[in-house]
């Protein structure tokens, strides 16, 4: 089942002798910044996926760009006081573009690189080094020194963005059956699940929320540590999660819809339909965006349920989605094997 959820979203899938883990095939990097071009009618942005290079539409009222081009295959972005970071898997890179613009800057060289959370002065990376170990990596957000904080030889870390978050004490993911975490002032390690393939989480103040493939759950567990409990069962590939007033937010593939179910469990409401598969989500006070890779699209819909909104259309393999006071953002995958994953943005 494993195998599958990969393959559906065009992962390469590599089988080490401790189990399986989803890596999306390597690419080259060569970026640049370029300017948008073109319009759509119903201030939608579009791209031209016919093309090497995406070249997103712009739209008088959006103002659409690509903010970085060529990439080899960005996983999973973040946006923190007017800068961008994001992890390519293709070229294991992490990569910081500030609010200049101009050419991203490297912060970190890796085998791969997916999973990125971030606190107040630093950034955590899951991925894989030059000798194949597993790693959660730490590295400043302005960039210098990089640690390592934890390593694993034989059972892979689950590379998903979405499958990492920090509370600036514990940095939390997923690796393997296991959900882990470790201290980051003395490197203290702990499993937190171990049972089940966990594969994207978020956090509040008292618990990690996550998806279980093998259950077919959307689960919470303490961050204390204690029994797992299930929130929603019968989801088939629930990879986005989010976590917002009260509610965990999830996409549900085999109903292709958005939903959300209270903190403490009960009835769970559709938000969205008609999505394909929905990979990361994005929460301001209005609204949720998601990227769905298979429609290549970026949505977006009110917290309280409503109509849903493609802000982006024609995109390529979109993997993930962050917001901040006034655009959203978005990581273009692009096609696998070559460089032509792509950062973009449009205004809200």
């Amino acid at each position: 089942m494993l195998a599958d959820n990969a393959r559906r979203f065009g992962l390469l899938v590599a089988t080490t002798f401790a189990g399986i883990f989803a890596i999306p095939s390597c690419g080259t990097t060569a970026m640049k910044t370029i300017d948008a071009k073109g319009s759509d009618d119903a201030g939608v942005v579009t791209a031209d996926t016919g093309a090497d290079t995406a070249v997103l539409g712009r739209d008088s009222a959006s103002g659409a760009s690509v903010l970085a081009s060529g990439q080899g295959q960005p996983c999973q972005i973040l946006a923190i006081a007017g800068t961008l970071y994001w992890t390519d898997n293709g070229s294991g890179a992490l990569m910081a573009l500030g609010p200049a613009g101009g050419e991203p800057t490297r912060l970190l060289s890796l085998k791969s690189a997916c999973s990125i959370a971030a606190d107040s002065t630093n950034l955590y990376v899951t991925g894989m080094d030059s000798t194949d170990r597993n790693s959660v990596m730490q590295v400043p957000l302005a960039g210098g020194t990089t640690k390592e904080l934890y390593h694993s030889q034989t059972t892979s870390v689950t590379l998903h963005g979405g499958a990492l978050a920090c509370d600036g004490t514990y940095v939390y993911w997923a690796q393997g059956p296991y959900i882990r975490k470790i201290a980051i002032a003395d490197g203290t390690a702990k499993n937190l699940v171990t049972s089940g393939v966990p594969c994207v989480l978020a956090i509040d103040d008292t618990n990690v929320y996550y998806t279980d493939d093998i259950a077919v759950a959307v689960m919470v567990v303490p961050k204390s540590g204690g029994a797992a409990v299930t929130l929603f069962q019968g989801q088939i590939g629930a990879y986005g999660i989010a976590v917002n007033s009260g509610y965990v937010i999830f996409a549900n593939y085999d109903q292709k819809s958005v939903m959300r179910v209270p903190l403490a469990g009960g009835t769970a409401e559709t938000l969205a339909t008609d999505v394909r598969t929905v990979t990361s989500f994005a929460i301001d006070a209005a609204n949720i965006y998601w990227t769905d890779q298979l429609a290549n699209i970026v949505g977006k819909v009110p917290l309280a349920g409503g109509a849903s909104t493609t802000i982006a259309e024609h995109q390529s393999q979109p993997l993930s989605v962050a917001v901040d006071s006034t655009n959203v953002y978005w990581a273009n995958q692009g096609s696998i094997g070559k460089a032509t994953g792509s950062i973009a943005m449009t205004s809200k």
